[in-house]
């Protein structure tokens, strides 16, 4: 593609789109976080709470969502994270 026709995207979108063919399927095929104002909300909370102190009463947290979706798919870095 001729730059010219990319001038819409941002740079890193456009990055991306002068890539071959074979390396734009695979960045589409690669997995994204995508930042919401509510799982952000609830990564802060999970932080404060692998923050807090070892005591006799843990505070705790509960976190739902759809059934097909995997305990990793609310944040991918999790069970490095917050791997007690």
């Amino acid at each position: 593609m001729k730059n010219g026709t990319l001038t819409h995207l941002l740079p890193a979108a456009r990055k991306q789109a002068e890539l071959g063919n074979d390396e734009r399927i695979l960045g589409l095929l690669r997995d994204r976080w995508i930042d919401y104002p509510r799982a952000t909300q609830a990564l802060q909370q999970l932080e404060r709470l692998y923050q807090t102190p070892r005591r006799d009463r843990m505070p705790c947290l509960l976190l739902h969502g759809q059934a097909a979706h995997r305990p990793r798919g609310v944040y991918p870095g999790a069970p490095q994270d917050f791997v007690g």
